[in-house]
């Protein structure tokens, strides 16, 4: 039975139905969301008195779901690269034990695709946060920002680059932060090549992410930092880097000078006029108070 609809010609990916049992062990509750290449589920996990978990499925646009199984749009051997892609991420975010990274419990292969099983977090994205509640004032901003830093430090500490931090990619609940979905991870002072199975986002990446070819080191994330940061004072996502190549101007809120200081320097267009690790950055916060 094919579980895909079709509007228009284009297809609609249908998450597993509550019930599903993945590896013998984790029951699909219901879905969380969907990204540009899966989707979230909260499950149980059997094996675990029924904790809760949450499960990413490798599912792309343009998928289509075949009962439980997900068929790929491209060949099979992009559709086997897009799969081990997905595991190395698993495998990345595995290696990273810190309280303000989201913990990945698990990852399998299964219904043609693969999957990755998360602590599950009961919170609020920070986007969510910020698009309820408005900016911050600067104290506030500058902690939160603090507790993400040291977690980005955490991942840096491991020779990992996140590549793709921004506040939907942060969750937020009464016990801190959580830093979630390493989609567009690499290892550090690695040859970054633009293909199908990176994320990029448009208002939080760097302007060297959007080349075809170019070392990533971790001044990419320091910049998807001071976004980060901008987004958190003024509950707007700044203007893409793309938009600023071409002139237009970054408009920083009206904000504490040293803090728009901060944000500036963050968020240069140069890797080499941003501050070179998440310690610099952490020291220049430090020097606000």
């Amino acid at each position: 039975m094919d579980d895909t609809i079709y509007n228009g010609g284009i297809s609609i990916r249908l998450p597993l139905k509550t019930g599903t049992i993945l590896k013998k062990q984790y029951e699909i509750v219901t879905s969380l969301g969907f990204g540009g290449f899966g989707i979230t589920y909260l499950a149980l996990d059997k094996a675990n008195d029924n904790r809760e978990v949450a499960i990413k499925e490798l599912f792309p646009k343009n998928s289509v779901r075949e009962g439980n199984c997900v068929v790929f749009s491209e060949d099979a051997e992009k559709s086997f690269s897009r799969i081990s892609e997905f595991i190395d991420e698993a495998k990345m975010m595995t290696s990273v034990k810190n309280e303000r990274i989201v913990e990945v419990l698990d990852y399998f292969t299964e219904n043609g695709t693969a999957y990755y099983v998360m602590e599950f977090i009961d919170g609020k994205t920070l986007r969510d946060f910020i698009k309820k509640h408005g900016p911050l004032d600067s104290k506030q901003a500058i902690h939160l920002i603090k507790e993400i830093a040291l977690g980005l430090k955490a991942i840096h500490d491991r020779g990992i680059l996140h590549g793709d931090l921004k506040p939907s990619n942060v969750m937020m609940n009464n016990k801190g932060i959580k830093i979630m979905d390493f989609g567009a991870a690499s290892l550090k002072n690695t040859i970054y090549a633009t293909k199908h199975g990176k994320v990029i986002s448009w208002g939080y990446s760097a302007p060297e992410r959007f080349t075809n070819s170019t070392i990533i080191t971790p001044q990419s994330d320091i910049y998807s930092l001071g976004c980060i940061l901008f987004f958190m004072v003024s509950g707007e996502d700044p203007i893409p880097a793309l938009e600023r190549r071409k002139g237009t101007r970054l408009s920083i809120p009206p904000v504490k000078f040293k803090l728009r200081r901060i944000i500036k320097k963050a968020m240069a267009l140069e890797p080499f006029q941003r501050y070179p690790t998440v310690d610099n950055f952490l020291k220049a916060l430090d020097s606000f108070i």
